[in-house]
């Protein structure tokens, strides 16, 4: 197979979802990447991807179970009704459709329950304060609630660069890969909300 099939769609990486048409897949001769607009882009090769599954609502997905630690263990497509097409187009590139068997997977969240915890009660401090400062203050964002933001943006940065963040917040065995797809769009929405509210907060 020399030619390249791109397919429009929705999919899930992870724990984020897209719709159509934020999701593509394209596969090539030994080679198949999944992406999601703002959020990640992953390759496989055969090698990588012990099958192709039909799930979804009436079949109109394709799950990649795959053997990367590095990547989220949950990745979907869905392409309505090019399922065939696509399943068909991979087995010439070299892939497998179907799961003949339910391969060793990592279960869990990848987050340490520690640092989610701690996450969590810093951003209901922070969020509590803002509302308690001044009593008579009309009920709106204030300098608290978007340092919490900044927290959060902050957080989800770090554990993106810093092999210090990632060991306080991934567990032991576990990659920034998988969890990128849900960092990079804490990041967009983080950042939108953390523009508005300042924006509200000095006009």
């Amino acid at each position: 197979m020399k030619e390249t099939l791109t397919v429009t769609g929705g999919g899930r990486l992870g724990w984020v979802h897209a719709t159509w048409p934020f999701g593509r897949l394209s596969i090539s001769s030994g080679k198949l990447t999944i992406s999601l607009a703002f959020v990640g882009q992953y390759t496989f090769a055969p090698s990588d991807v012990s099958g192709l599954d039909r799930c979804g609502i009436a079949s109109n997905g394709i799950r990649i179970v795959h053997t990367r630690p590095d990547c989220p263990e949950t990745i979907i497509f869905f392409c309505a009704g090019r399922v065939q097409r696509v399943l068909d187009a991979a087995i010439q590139a070299g892939f497998t459709a179907g799961v003949p068997s339910s391969p060793a997977s990592r279960r869990g969240m990848p987050f340490r329950w520690i640092a989610v915890a701690q996450v969590v009660v810093a951003w209901n401090v922070l969020g509590l304060l803002d509302q308690g400062l001044p009593p008579w203050r009309e009920p709106k964002p204030g300098p608290l609630m978007i340092a919490a933001l900044a927290m959060l943006l902050a957080v989800a940065f770090a554990v993106q660069m810093s092999e210090a963040a990632q060991r306080w917040a991934l567990k032991p065995g576990r990659s920034v890969s998988e969890v990128a797809p849900f960092l990079r769009l804490l990041q967009l929405v983080g950042g939108f909300l953390f523009a508005g509210f300042a924006l509200q907060m000095l006009f």
